[in-house]
């Protein structure tokens, strides 16, 4: 009897085993996009995704969130594939900015991200972790007696196919999301992003350095090696496959992206040389900007500034310098050629035939709403200062039928140093230039538009302007 209740049992045991292992199953794999072969998907579709598309898909399925987590199946198809280009401008968010709607403008969008992206973010070990597009934190610093608000900095992307703005993600880790007062260069396919101040309330410099892969489709900074020494206020270029650092108060440094290492680079002539910009000429670093004659005063008058700029060969590692009669806002092409814009007029310097062009075509900026204007019409004396021009970058473009062409972006305000209401409010321009850059006399005239931002270009004093061109 035992064994008869034994056998029953051991009969419903391995039953209920049967049934539990014949409704047990792992449901199939969905399906990327219903009709497709996965492999059409992640070989041909997923690559020419633009990067701001791609943490969108994270929320659609498990499949597309298995496949984006390992860039390494489309990053050198995206490369081949998809190209990215478009003007990079770093700029403060307001302290009362909406986290989640879409903030829009009528001549520009930037679009808003998942939270799926940053739960995503927020699990991987990577340098960013919140959402790029909209998902900003109010950063905290918090100390035993009080909570400070840090002033916040983002970077944006500038699509010059259809005129949107796509807002970068920020730095993981960095109270100000964008560090204030860092420096920015596009190299080969990446964004470099260096030093800076991280945080507004603790004011320390950092030597801390970034990369964004938006070549190959991805939307998390990555960290590489740090700078020697701690530096603000710097500005930086890629020549020769090698980037180089200048401005602050240490020497200059050049990285080389393969190695991921830095080296210091010769020390300047003149340690009191303050730097606006850097330009790559073949075997050449020009750093431009002004000298004080007497750095000991308590008060600088224009008189104390001499415009001037230091050169440094790269070949045998020495330094020169050289002055100005105006300031400088400059950007190059192709290595040999300089613009600049000199009292609204742009100007193209062959530096290998010693040759000047100005082109017809001023830049003119409008006053800011508030200027007065008089009963009879006539402008104010506000609207009457010519431009300051405080960035200017020059990149290549795509006419007709593969011609070469040009496209010129500078950041201008109206006033003089000492009118800040005026200097202050900055605004975005673009003017298109129908062929290579060259020498001749019969160049069209520049026509300047002005490009509606849907963000305040202002410039706080902790703050440069920075500009960039990325282009995969």
């Amino acid at each position: 009897m035992e064994a008869a209740v034994s056998d029953s049992s051991s009969s419903s045991s391995s039953s209920s085993s049967w049934i539990s292992s014949s409704f047990s199953f792992e449901p199939p794999p969905q399906e990327l996009i219903p009709g497709l072969p996965d492999s059409v998907v992640t070989h041909s579709v997923l690559p020419r995704l633009p990067w701001f598309v791609r943490p969108r898909l994270l929320s659609v399925s498990k499949s597309w969130r298995s496949i984006l987590e390992r860039p390494a199946n489309y990053i050198n198809l995206t490369r081949r594939l998809c190209h990215t280009a478009g003007l990079l401008v770093i700029h403060q968010l307001p302290t009362n900015e909406p986290t989640t709607e879409e903030e829009e403008d009528e001549e520009g969008t930037i679009s808003s991200a998942d939270d799926d992206m940053q739960q995503f973010l927020g699990r991987r070990d990577y340098c960013c972790r919140d959402a790029c597009h909209g998902q900003q934190q109010e950063f905290i610093v918090s100390s035993s007696s009080c909570r400070q608000m840090t002033t916040r900095y983002t970077i944006s992307m500038l699509d010059t196919d259809n005129n949107t703005w796509h807002r970068l993600p920020p730095i993981h880790g960095c109270p100000s999301g964008i560090p204030a007062r860092c420096s920015f260069v596009c190299a080969k396919g990446k964004l470099i992003l260096m030093g800076g101040v991280p945080d507004s309330v603790r004011e320390h410099e950092s030597s801390e350095v970034y990369a964004l892969d938006l070549g190959g489709g991805l939307w998390w900074w990555e960290k590489c090696a740090s700078m020697h020494s701690t530096r603000a206020f710097s500005k930086s270029v890629f020549l020769a496959g090698q980037v180089y650092v200048l401005g602050g108060t240490c020497p200059g440094e050049v990285y080389d992206m393969e190695e991921d290492k830095w080296q210091r680079l010769p020390q300047m002539v003149d340690s009191q040389f303050f730097c606006n910009g850097v330009l790559g000429l073949e075997t050449q670093i020009l750093a431009y900007g002004y000298d004080i004659v007497d750095p000991g005063q308590t008060t600088t008058t224009a008189s104390d500034i001499v415009n001037s700029a230091r050169i440094l060969d790269t070949v045998s590692g020495c330094w020169s310098s050289v002055e100005f009669g105006h300031a400088k806002c400059c950007a190059v092409m192709d290595g040999s050629f300089i613009f600049e814009v000199v009292r609204g007029f742009l100007i193209q310097h062959d530096t290998a035939a010693n040759l000047y062009f100005v082109y017809d075509g001023k830049l003119e900026v409008q006053p800011k709403a508030n200027s007065e204007v008089d009963t009879k019409g006539t402008q104010s004396a506000a609207q009457m200062l010519s431009c300051q021009v405080h960035d200017l970058v020059v990149a290549e473009r795509v006419v007709d039928c593969n011609r070469p062409g040009l496209l010129v972006y500078t950041l201008a305000s109206l006033g003089q140093n000492d009118d800040m209401d005026n200097h202050a409010c900055r605004s975005l321009w673009r003017a298109a230039l129908n062929h290579p850059p060259t020498i001749a006399t019969t160049l069209e005239p520049v026509v300047w538009e002005e490009i509606l931002c849907p963000f305040l270009l202002t410039a706080p004093s902790d703050s440069l302007s920075q500009m960039a061109y990325f282009s995969s």
